[in-house]
């Protein structure tokens, strides 16, 4: 299964960012995908925001990131998210209400 064009720039970013190895920074971002309940094939810009912004800090300090680094990480990667020139559909809002909902189970 391809991965989605979102999946790889995160990843890829994540990579660039941090001190991770390629393989450690796909399967942070597979697990943080995998815990909101979305699929790395299909994940849209919108629903990665939301997963950067609600897990990504978590995953990142758990995996020895001092957490003045994992601020920068996730603040930097949001703004490319959000200046990010994609081409892949935008998450309905329903979608992303439901990954909310999720995601707020787990807090």
């Amino acid at each position: 299964m391809a991965e989605s064009a979102v999946f790889e720039f995160v990843s890829q970013q994540l990579e660039r960012l941090s001190d991770m190895s390629q393989v450690q920074a796909r399967g942070t971002v597979r697990l943080m995908l995998k815990e909101a309940g979305l699929n790395t094939a299909s994940v849209s810009i919108d629903q990665m925001k939301v997963v950067v912004d609600k897990l990504m800090f978590d995953f990142l300090t758990k995996r020895k990131i001092d957490s003045k680094k994992a601020e920068n990480v996730c603040t930097t990667i949001m703004r490319l998210l959000i200046s990010a020139d994609i081409a892949i559909p935008e998450a309905q809002s329903n979608e992303l209400e439901e990954i909310f909902k999720r995601l707020d189970k787990h807090s």
